[in-house]
Order: C-alpha cells, then sequence, then structure tokens
C-alpha cells in the first residue's frame, strides 16, 4: 500500500504545484492496464478459437472506429475485435500464485511507437508487468501467453515467464506498417492486459496531448478520479470543453495523436477507458513507470516527457505540435524541438515562454486545426 500511496502524494504535490504531466516509452513505449473483468470463462484456447467480431471502440464519433485489414495505401489497423475467453491454466507454482492472483489484477502493458521506413517492417521489443492488489504485489515466475491481431484473427505467438519483479520481456516478430491489438494473458488466472502497436512510416506526422489539467479541467480531476474509482468506481473526470473534438480535427487533418502522461503506469486501464468513454480519437499512450518519472518537477515528468518527445523526433516522426497546460509541458515541448508558436497551453500558463495561450475551452483550436487543412501523411487513414 505504501508505493501506491506515494504514487498519490506524488499527483497530489503536482497538483498544488501546478505541473501534471504526462509519459512513458522506447519508441516503443507503455502502457498499463487493470484488467479485472478478462477472468475468463469456457472458449477454446489457442490461435484456433482466436477468432471474434470486430468491436467498436467505446463511444467513437461517427462509427470512426479502427477496424481491419486495410489495402491500398491506407494505414493497416488491425484493432477492435473481441479478444476470446480462454479457461484458466496450471500455475506454475500452484500453492503460492493463487494467493497472490486471489486478489483484484493491476497488470501493466507497454505501448508501442516505432518507425519503419515506407514498406519496410520492424520487429518490437516491448515489456509487460503482471501484480495483483492495491499493494502491487509481483506475479513471479509464471508464465505469460502473447497474442496479436494480424488482421486475420487473434495469433497466439508464444509465451514468456514473469521475473522476480512480475516483468516480462517479448520481442514481436517484424510487421509492416499499422496498428496491432496486443494481449497478454496468465496462463493461470486468464486474466489480461491489453496494448498496442503503433508501427508507423518514417516522416508521420504527430502531435501531442498532456491529459491532466489538459483534456482535464484540472489536474485535481486525477486525485478525484482515483480517490472516487477506489471507493465508487463510478467517478468521471470532467473533460475541457471540445476537447474530444481537438482530437478528433488533429485525426481528421491526417495527424497521428500521441498521449503522454505523468500517471503512473498502473491508472492506464482507468486512463485508457477515460479516454474511449468520452470518445477521444485513438492513439497510443505512455504513462510513467517510476517515482522519479512522476516527479513535478522539469528533472522528473519534464525530463521523462522531453526525452519520449525527443526519442520520436530521432526516429523519423514529425512532430507538428503539442497540447499541455503546464510548465513541465512547457519545458519538455520547447525543449524537445517544437516550436513555442505550436505548443498551445490552457490555463494560467498560456503564452509563457512564447506558447500559444488557449482560455477554458478547446472549441477556438479546433476551428485553427481545420483551417490548417490536412497534413501530408505517408498512408491515408
Amino acid at each position: 500500500m505504501r508505493s501506491r500511496l506515494l504514487w498519490i502524494s506524488l499527483i497530489a504535490a503536482a497538483c498544488g504545484t501546478e505541473t501534471v504531466g504526462l509519459p512513458d516509452g522506447q519508441v516503443t513505449t507503455q502502457s498499463d492496464a487493470r484488467s479485472a473483468d478478462a477472468r475468463s470463462a469456457d472458449a477454446p484456447l489457442g490461435p484456433d478459437a482466436a477468432g471474434g467480431t470486430p468491436d467498436a471502440a467505446p463511444g467513437a464519433p461517427d462509427a470512426r472506429a479502427d477496424a481491419g485489414p486495410i489495402t491500398g495505401n491506407e494505414l493497416t489497423q488491425c484493432t477492435g475485435r473481441a479478444f476470446p475467453a480462454h479457461p484458466p491454466g496450471d500455475w506454475r507454482h500452484p500453492i503460492a500464485s493463487p494467493i497472490v492472483a486471489a486478489f483484484e489484477p493491476y497488470h501493466a502493458a507497454d505501448d508501442a511507437l516505432v518507425s519503419v521506413t515506407t514498406g519496410g517492417t520492424a520487429a518490437v521489443m516491448v515489456g509487460a508487468k503482471f501484480q495483483y492488489s492495491t499493494i502491487f504485489k509481483d506475479l513471479e515466475d509464471e508464465t505469460i501467453r502473447v497474442y496479436l491481431d494480424d488482421c486475420s484473427g487473434w495469433q497466439l505467438l508464444g509465451t514468456a515467464t514473469t521475473d522476480g519483479d512480475g516483468r516480462i520481456s517479448y520481442t514481436f516478430p517484424a510487421l509492416g506498417a499499422g496498428i496491432y491489438d496486443v494481449r497478454y494473458e496468465v496462463v493461470g488466472d486468464a486474466t489480461t492486459t491489453p496494448a498496442q502497436l503503433w508501427i508507423l512510416p518514417r516522416g508521420t506526422h504527430l502531435t501531442v496531448y498532456d491529459i491532466d489539467g489538459t483534456l482535464t479541467t484540472s489536474d485535481f480531476e486525477i486525485i478525484k478520479d482515483l480517490f472516487f474509482e477506489i471507493l465508487t468506481g463510478d467517478y468521471v473526470p470532467e473533460a475541457y470543453p471540445k476537447a474530444p473534438e481537438m482530437t478528433w480535427a488533429h485525426r481528421d487533418m491526417k495527424r497521428v495523436g500521441v498521449y503522454i502522461t505523468g500517471r503512473p503506469y498502473w491508472l492506464r486501464s482507468m486512463t485508457r477507458d477515460w479516454l474511449a468513454g468520452l470518445s477521444f480519437a485513438p492513439g497510443p499512450v505512455f504513462l510513467t513507470r517510476t517515482t522519479g518519472e512522476a516527479l513535478p518537477t522539469e528533472g522528473g515528468v519534464g525530463d521523462f516527457k522531453k526525452g519520449l518527445i525527443t526519442g520520436f523526433g530521432n526516429a523519423g516522426f514529425l512532430l507538428d505540435n503539442a497540447q499541455g497546460n503546464a510548465t513541465t509541458d512547457i519545458y519538455a515541448y520547447l525543449g524537445s524541438g517544437i516550436p513555442p508558436a505550436s505548443a498551445y497551453i490552457i490555463g494560467d500558463h498560456g503564452g509563457e515562454s512564447g506558447t500559444v495561450a488557449v482560455v477554458d475551452t478547446w472549441a477556438e483550436h479546433v476551428t485553427r486545426i481545420e483551417y490548417a487543412g490536412p497534413v501530408d501523411q505517408p498512408f491515408d487513414w
């Protein structure tokens, strides 16, 4: 419990100093998930049973949920397919591990954002962590199945064994440009955690979003979300007016939106659910993995974000602009090479260091994005 309270105190301190942001990554990067809903039932196991019907993303506006496969110059999107339920299997440690797994899972998997040359492929190494209960007890020395949707259905690629920290790393086979859903499944209890691989051509245009105080109306929304979720599970953080529409405006202008947050990894599921529930445009989500990365300072969350965004640029992606609210956002955006005139800051720090001030709503920014017109991406979507 101590580790969770430390995270909460750091988030509270961040809110008090008006400097909460949001990050994670290699140019591959991270996404965590809390997937208690994935305790499976009675479907047969293995890739032969990994079909399913593509599901629309929850609440996606105008039926624009991702679907695949796509041919021609359109980006392949192997996303949205229902993951089949599997029966629990055998534990490697049949006494200790079931005790650990008797509590709610807080598994965490890494999203990836990787560049490839046009027409090329990339092998991607990504990590995941498996743990249970609010004290985050690691699941040690247990088998994890790794599944990938390759647009023909869910494929069981292989397995990995958790280490003493509950972590695995897995190298996916070379894949062409596209977006791919991933599931990691604990063999012993069939709980799962999702992730996505975003493999995009060099020269892809990106835009960056902070979340707390940028898409939500206040840095304090994460505090209310966290405590209300623990107590009741039904609190929905308030979004700024036109925040979802702003992300779709970028999407309609062909940009890929990247969500980078200083929230701890174990809030990824809550974060993903909130983004989907309010119909924000899809994109890779990156959260912090260490206490140091979450500190509300330039050397903490600021450097975390700056390093991640700099890595995207070094990988050949084009950082068109970014949206934030905090001084650490300004530090990260400008420090990673985004021009001040392309950094849109909502709230009290808008306009600092030459950034563009946004007041109370993203509505004017939506108009600005649409007026500028679509970018020239190396793919269609």
